[in-house]
């Protein structure tokens, strides 16, 4: 089975949040090369990636991520933030987002 890791994007940094055998990880990169190639490293082979659209900081790492056989799925933020409202969730943290 796939693991899902959620990206939290902004302009200089990434939050990465995924669940791994009943355990949180969490985890910044930062938002250029060397982050992506960080996250690749530290998740798992089989990992199915999910993020916002945000602006146009989310396009290096989708297409890097795409370019390296990757599930890649950008979703709409106001999809995301329905969500959130819908789980009642209060507070909300780059942490939070990713996961």
């Amino acid at each position: 089975m796939s693991t899902w890791i959620g990206l939290d994007v902004s302009k200089d940094t990434i939050d990465v949040g995924f669940y791994q055998e009943d355990s949180l990880t969490h985890f910044k990169i930062k938002n250029n090369l060397t982050g992506f190639r960080e996250l690749k490293k530290k998740t798992p082979s089989d990992s199915k990636f999910v993020m916002e659209a945000t602006g146009i900081y989310f396009l290096k790492c989708a297409r890097f991520l795409t370019k390296s056989k990757s599930f890649v799925c950008v979703e709409n933020p106001l999809k995301i933030k329905r969500f959130a409202d819908m789980s009642l969730r209060r507070s909300k943290t780059d942490k939070k987002d990713a996961l």
